[in-house]
């Protein structure tokens, strides 16, 4: 059965963006004269540059590139996330549910820009292409940052100095609390979701003082949804990936997160939600070992 083909639209722009290729290409204006100096205004020389190398395979019609651009204050890093002509069960999956299908590069790019409007630290658009059956993002690289979920991995908790880790614990409720209530929801809400600048790992271990809240940003953004008013399951679902992926944290830890959540959203209800989570939680985990994930 063939495949489905990704609907031509037209590329509505933000005063900062400008349109290029015909309407196959969009750039933030504070990118453009960088891109321009390197020939990389259409959709196939951004595809087709040599410098593209491979980052992550996550499917074959899912691909992320990475490639420089030489600048002269230096190097910058940037992302380039292809996607392919979408399968039918992407589309079928979703209509049995009830639910609208998420296809094609379209929605990170407006949902990066949703985040930022909000003032909830993640990924920085620089560009998306459109041609065809594909499309594609462009992000800046988030250069000196870790995952959350591989800092953790690296020490045992009583490496950690106590101090810091209430920082950085109540730093991602806060975020999280602030993302929910701009009615985000991100679907895929995984500590390796979440980056920290890595300097901080150095602050965790007593070996820097903590002179700032250490730096996240939540990345991936590709199921990531603005609502109009953000029902409670999705809340649940995002707290719930969460509490699973952090499932081998020290129980304080999880405890301070839910308390620092709850008072940033003003949870009437937290003995409810607290409950809804961990059962989701635990569906998550049973699904986990049934796929082998």
């Amino acid at each position: 059965m063939s495949a489905l083909v990704l609907p031509r639209r037209r590329l509505d722009s933000r005063p900062d963006d400008l349109v290029w290729d015909d309407g196959r290409l969009m750039i933030k204006q504070s990118f453009a004269e960088l891109f321009d100096g390197h020939s990389l205004t259409s959709f196939s020389s951004l595809m087709n540059q040599p410098e593209l190398a491979s980052a992550k395979a996550a499917r074959k019609d899912r691909l992320t590139y990475r490639f420089e651009l030489s600048t002269p204050a230096g190097v910058r890093v940037f992302y380039l996330k292809w996607h392919g002509r979408a399968p039918w069960k992407d589309y079928v999956k979703p209509w049995l549910q009830g639910k609208t299908a998420i296809v094609g590069a379209w929605n990170e790019w407006q949902a990066m820009h949703h985040f930022e409007a909000a003032g909830v630290s993640s990924m920085k658009p620089v560009a998306y292409g459109e041609h065809h059956a594909e499309s594609f993002v462009i992000i800046e690289g988030l250069e000196g940052y870790t995952k959350l979920s591989d800092l953790l991995k690296r020490h045992p908790a009583s490496a950690f100095y106590q101090p810091a880790i209430w920082e950085l614990v109540d730093s991602l409720a806060v975020l999280t609390a602030r993302m929910h209530g701009a009615n985000l929801h991100h679907q895929d809400y995984y500590l390796g979701h979440v980056m920290v600048k890595s300097c901080y790992e150095n602050c965790l271990l007593g070996t820097a003082p903590i002179t700032r809240s250490p730096d996240l940003r939540i990345i991936d953004l590709g199921r990531a949804q603005k609502q109009n008013h953000l029902a409670r399951r999705w809340i649940v679902k995002d707290l719930a990936q969460l509490d699973y992926s952090g499932r081998d944290c020290p129980q304080e830890w999880r405890s301070q997160f839910w308390e620092t959540y709850c008072r940033s959203r003003n949870e009437a209800d937290e003995t409810g939600l607290r409950k809804a989570v961990e059962s989701k939680a635990v569906r998550i985990a049973s699904h986990s070992r049934k796929h082998k994930i």
